[in-house]
């Protein structure tokens, strides 16, 4: 399993989510299988998504995928920092 740790300058956190709920389908279609959407408490600008993917292949395909890059933009997305993490170990408590 692998994660697109993704963190995000927003022009707006409404129109952000707005377009986020939109790309809903071509995440799947991408090979998302499961995300969390986060919003920074101090700081309505900041928005931070792990995605989840089935493999570090897939993962690496969606960040770099331009359908992506164009709809971040259309969000509103002023900065953005990706990290392609390749799962280790997890454990519930």
């Amino acid at each position: 399993m692998a994660t697109l740790l993704a963190e995000y300058k927003v022009e707006d956190r409404d129109r952000f989510k707005e377009v986020f709920d939109e790309f809903a389908d071509v995440r799947r279609e991408l090979g998302v299988t499961h995300h969390r959407l986060l919003a920074a408490a101090d700081d309505p600008q900041i928005v931070a998504v792990a995605i989840e993917f089935a493999s570090l292949e897939s993962a690496r395909a969606f960040a770099a995928a331009p359908r992506r890059i164009e709809t971040l933009q259309r969000a509103g997305v002023i900065e953005r920092a990706d990290l392609v993490l390749e799962e280790i170990e997890t454990t519930a408590y």
